[in-house]
């Protein structure tokens, strides 16, 4: 499988989605998303660095400077909400309860994990914007430290420990 340099800002490999679809994934990210792949969860987008990925939009928005900074090394993987959930409970479920399991539940810990779910206004680009707005929520998002990417890998891949 080759690996090109898309409009995106990391190398990708292209991946026959489980739907049938060619689709490009961050090179540092394809073990996690086949793992996820084959757990049965579906994803929506990743990125095997977020900080890096939004640097360039600096020259044009340069208030974002503090939050590509805090997103350096970063790394991010988006999933349906369900999906989201079990995939964070995979994952915790398989391992010790260690730094890396402290780092995905505690906030206040070096390192730490945080999971969103963004929202879209389904009528933001409305003629004239005098649409209702109509709010849904995007999926979850999850963002982890760059190095933690094989460790994530490779619990989604341990049997369960219960």
């Amino acid at each position: 499988m080759p690996v090109t340099e898309p409009a995106a800002h990391h190398p990708v490999r292209r991946l026959i989605s489980p739907d049938g679809e060619p689709t490009d994934i961050d090179l540092e990210l394809v073990p996690l998303v086949r793992a996820l792949w084959e757990r049965g969860f579906q994803t929506a987008s990743c990125c095997q660095d977020l900080g890096e990925s939004i640097a360039p939009m600096l020259r044009d928005r340069p208030h974002l400077q503090a939050w590509v900074a805090w997103r350096r090394g970063y790394a991010n993987i988006d999933l349906p909400i369900p999906d989201g959930m079990a995939a964070l409970a995979a994952v915790a479920d398989n391992g010790p309860r260690d730094d890396f399991y402290e780092r995905m539940i505690d906030w206040t810990t070096a390192g730490a994990w945080s999971a969103s779910i963004p929202v879209l206004d389904l009528n933001c680009g409305a003629v004239g914007g005098r649409a209702r707005s109509e709010f849904t929520a995007f999926g979850m998002q999850i963002i982890f430290p760059r190095g933690d990417i094989a460790e994530f890998t490779r619990r989604l891949q341990w049997p369960a420990h219960r």
